[in-house]
């Protein structure tokens, strides 16, 4: 435990990469011109991003949604009142559902008793931003020897890890592909890679290995793959994969759990932290395991944090190094007095 405390600092500014803005489901009728809130304003069970999609909607008009509850109630019941809709996927994480769902259903649910919100099951996405010196990843590989991450699990939640790049060939990754049905480690975009490398490179393979090795390279790592080759997959897929992480967790007797961390360097739109994704993290939480979330790269600007970086228990970790127009300009080194 002692080395997990040790060492977290610098594998929480490690963690930290890249996060991009939520766009609506392709099968909406209208695409949004900005990342969806992911706020219910008026407490009418209905986040106001997608409220305002319904408004322009016909009754038909179909949308993927996650439905939370408060109280009693499940996907059948939902269906007893509303009437029959596509169910994507069940939470045990938090209590709700993914399902394709008419507007005229999402009307008549939210009005019903033990309903908490029904937001849009948005599309979410990876962005590369600056990463290494500036966020402790050099610094802590200059960590005294002993403090490697040993006896710490790290879940990453991305777009899986490639198990034949050089940093990883040699270990042993577990994995869950919700993407599709693969059943060893793989990684079609980069990102996924890019992130277990920062955290758990082996720092082994080519002449340059050694350069890219991971701040925690003892660690046990895990990965669930919840985006695809292009970098981006919906909120409930990303809900998932956090729920298999706490549930790899528990699958260890509680005398000689290992502590886990679970890596979320994707993020979605602004949130009040009251989104089914906030909602997980904080279960996570609960259940003993630390979540870390980028905040976002969209600097100082209002509702630049997204979700789930706005839950009330993660350790939201936010850039220092963007240059950008709200971003901080740093000074080299060889420039100041």
């Amino acid at each position: 435990m002692n080395n997990f405390i040790r060492l977290l600092p610098s594998l929480l500014m490690a963690l930290s990469l890249g996060v991009a803005a939520a766009v609506p489901p392709p099968d909406a009728p209208k695409a949004a011109s900005r990342p969806v809130p992911l706020i219910d304003r008026d407490k009418n069970g209905i986040s106001d991003g997608l409220q305002a999609r319904l408004t322009e909607a016909s009754p038909s008009d179909r949308f993927k949604v996650v439905v939370t509850f408060k109280g009693p109630g499940d996907a059948a019941s939902a269906g007893a009142q509303v009437g029959n809709f596509e169910l994507h996927r069940e939470f045990k994480i938090v209590h709700g559902f993914a399902a394709t769902m008419t507007a005229a259903q999402i009307k008549a649910l939210a009005g019903r008793a033990g309903v908490f919100r029904i937001e849009e099951d948005f599309e979410v996405t990876v962005k590369l931003d600056r990463a290494r010196a500036d966020f402790g990843a050099n610094s802590a590989q200059e960590l005294p020897q002993g403090y490697s991450g040993d006896g710490v699990k790290v879940c990453v939640v991305d777009t899986g890890v490639d198990r034949n790049h050089e940093q990883f060939d040699d270990r042993t990754i577990i994995f869950h592909d919700f993407v599709g049905t693969g059943t060893n480690a793989y990684d079609d975009h980069g990102h996924g890679t890019h992130v277990a490398g920062i955290v758990a490179g082996e720092g082994t393979g080519g002449a340059n290995a050694s350069n890219y090795r991971g701040v925690a390279p003892g660690v046990e790592l895990y990965a669930a793959k919840v985006l695809n080759s292009a970098g981006s997959g919906e909120s409930s897929q990303v809900e998932a994969g956090i729920e298999w992480c706490v549930y790899q967790y528990q699958q260890d007797p509680p005398d000689s759990r290992r502590p886990m961390v679970i890596s979320i360097s994707i993020g979605g739109g602004p949130s009040d932290g009251n989104d089914t994704m906030s909602q997980a993290v904080n279960a996570a939480e609960a259940a003993g395991v630390a979540v870390v979330a980028a905040a976002g790269n969209s600097g100082d600007v209002l509702e630049s944090v997204t979700t789930p970086g706005t839950a009330s228990e993660v350790i939201t970790v936010g850039a220092v190094a963007d240059t950008g127009a709200h971003g901080i300009h740093l000074t080299p080194w060889s420039s100041r007095g």
